[in-house]
């Protein structure tokens, strides 16, 4: 069918017009941080960590002598707040060891030498079968990111900027225009669970993933490695006594500690991880407490949990053990059940 002249520019002139508001609506919210954030207003909702943070990244990679890996627990530790190095935050969320790994050999190509690495380790990875590795390909080849074109003219970018203006958070925290992780206003401490599912209750831990772990000293001969056992409430901890898996955890959170030059268990049950107020929904734990992580990093004083690199495995079991039944003591049992939907943060 032929179709008029009159129809084709109006055509022509309409899609133009959605081009230009999308273009112009990813660059004032910019999602993928091409241009330092959002430029209406000081919230950056989460969107694409895996690029948007190299996207930061890029332009400073000279800037920083030392880099913080791992999942979302480690987002809401400000880089700022590590005193004794100059930190870039490139933890995002749910990554894995074998993506923890893909970004240090990204930055083992690109960036100088750093002085530290800090690694927040995420002890369900080693209970946990098969593991998800979702790396953009740029990472893989070793190459820049990608310029902001693609970003400007996405169409997902555009419904998730959308999504910004009407305040729809997909999560609690958020950056600021800093990027510093905050938490949103409103955000109801977590609730003090009552059961957890059965599925994969008792399920042990297994080394298979240390190898990832063993690539970071390859990776930055010359660093001071630090790793960390983000915290998770005190409750979630109590699964591991519940379900006879204590023994295998405790073993390989201890393996793993060797593999560091320093290492802190925070998530061990304490007065901390026993303040429901302290977290929203288990395993994320405010700024204030995350402010403590730092000033352990800084000072090698933990200003809770463990330091593992001061202890010999036997010491460390058993501290474990007593932390738990020290909090389980005169507190109802979690039951774990079928009918519960609450996965534990160890799991």
């Amino acid at each position: 069918m032929i179709r008029s002249p009159a129809f084709l520019v109006v055509s022509l002139g309409t899609a133009t017009l959605i081009l230009a508001g999308v273009v112009s609506l990813n660059y004032l919210v910019d999602p993928l941080w091409h241009f330092g954030g959002n430029k209406l207003a000081p919230v950056n909702f989460v969107f694409d960590e895996r690029r948007s943070k190299l996207n930061i990244l890029w332009p400073r990679r000279r800037d920083y002598n030392c880099y913080i890996l791992g999942s979302s627990r480690a987002t809401l530790l400000h880089q700022g707040e590590i005193k004794r190095f100059r930190c870039f935050n490139l933890a995002f969320s749910a990554a894995t060891p074998p993506e923890v790994v893909a970004y240090a050999r990204y930055l083992a190509h690109h960036v100088p030498a750093p002085r530290a690495v800090i690694v927040a380790v995420d002890m369900r990875n080693f209970s946990r079968p098969r593991l998800a590795r979702r790396v953009p390909d740029f990472v893989d080849e070793l190459g820049p990111p990608p310029g902001p074109l693609a970003g400007l003219v996405s169409l997902d970018a555009a419904l998730f900027s959308l999504r910004t203006l009407a305040g729809r958070s997909p999560y609690a925290r958020y950056y600021d225009g800093g990027f510093d992780v905050r938490v949103l206003p409103g955000t109801r401490p977590m609730p003090v669970p009552d059961c957890y599912a059965l599925q994969d209750a008792g399920r042990p831990y297994a080394a298979d993933r240390l190898e990832d772990y063993r690539q970071l000293r390859r990776l930055f001969p010359r660093a001071e490695l630090i790793g960390y056992t983000a915290p998770v409430s005190a409750w979630d901890m109590t699964v591991l006594a519940e379900d006879g898996s204590l023994d295998s955890y405790a073993r390989i959170q201890y393996a793993v500690s060797r593999l560091f030059d320093r290492y802190y268990d925070f998530a061990i049950p304490s007065a901390v991880t026993a303040d429901p107020t302290n977290s929203y929904d288990s395993d994320h734990f405010l700024p204030r407490v995350n402010r403590r992580i730092a000033t352990t990093i800084d000072t090698d004083e933990p200003a809770f949990g463990l330091a593992l690199h001061r202890l010999d495995e036997q010491g460390y079991a058993a501290a474990l053990r007593r932390a738990i039944d020290d909090f389980r003591r005169g507190r109802k049992p979690v039951r774990l059940a079928r009918d519960c939907g609450r996965l534990p943060a160890v799991r």
